[in-house]
């Protein structure tokens, strides 16, 4: 997909765009490359309709339902987290913290 300006979308990818956003016509889409102004898409993304759209539709960058689920999820996380393979401490974990001795 060919977009006039990519400015104010994410830096990384994998994220989600409404295509003819706010139209009875859009359409969510997850863009999982970028290379100067075409994005390479998956359509159809959260059960909407994979169709035509004229050039000019309103493109948006939308935050979901899943990606909501997903941040809770990794809040939640007490491991496998940013690549630590064993338990985080948590909030409750505080005051057995203070005993630990912390690596280089």
């Amino acid at each position: 997909m060919t977009v006039g300006a990519v400015t104010g979308y994410p830096g990384t990818t994998p994220y989600v765009l409404a295509v003819d956003y706010n139209s009875s016509a859009e359409e969510l889409v997850i863009v999982t490359g970028i290379s100067g102004l075409t994005l390479t898409i998956t359509r159809g993304f959260n059960s909407t309709t994979a169709q035509a759209h004229a050039a000019g539709a309103a493109v948006r960058h939308v935050i979901t339902a899943q990606d909501l689920t997903d941040a809770a999820n990794h809040i939640a996380a007490t491991s496998n987290v940013h690549g630590v393979t064993d338990n985080v401490a948590g909030f409750g974990d505080i005051t057995n913290i203070a005993f630990l001795t912390m690596g280089a």
